[in-house]
């Protein structure tokens, strides 16, 4: 398997699973919100709506007052399926706010799902709000 990163690209064993996280500071982008690559996939039989149920009350486990301040979904032309959700959310860690806007999308193979997260622990601007939208559209998966 070929393995592609920024920096790169590995020669790896066959039957290795990605679930590796990707930290994109601001530096001197300008954007001011830090953005998190994680991959993950579904269990087996799981829907697309079911993992990111799952994924949503995990979190609400692990922090206080979570709350979902926006949420959008996507799904196929097709058929009826979710293959997209972006959530705006809130919530507390080790005693301060983080403020975050997620999106994930099911990919080609419908089995793995990619989530983007732009945090913040200042309330995420529109001017924020826009360039993340941007880079949202942008994504273009491969097979």
């Amino acid at each position: 398997m070929q393995f592609h990163i920024q920096e790169g690209t590995f020669e790896l064993p066959a039957g290795l699973q990605d679930n590796s996280m990707n930290m994109l500071m601001t530096g001197t982008s300008g954007l001011d919100l830090s953005l998190i690559v994680t991959r993950d996939r579904l269990e087996a039989g799981e829907s697309y709506g079911a993992f990111m149920e799952r994924q949503i009350k995990s979190v609400t486990l692990q922090v206080k007052d979570f709350e979902i301040t926006e949420r959008h979904e996507q799904k196929s032309a097709a058929q009826d399926a979710l293959i997209g959700l972006e959530v705006s959310q809130k919530f507390k860690q080790n005693g301060q706010w983080v403020y975050q806007r997620q999106r994930s999308w099911l990919l080609p193979d419908k089995v793995r799902v990619l989530v983007l997260t732009a945090a913040s622990v200042a309330p995420i601007t529109d001017t924020q709000t826009q360039r993340w939208k941007t880079i949202c559209a942008s994504f273009q998966p491969r097979e």
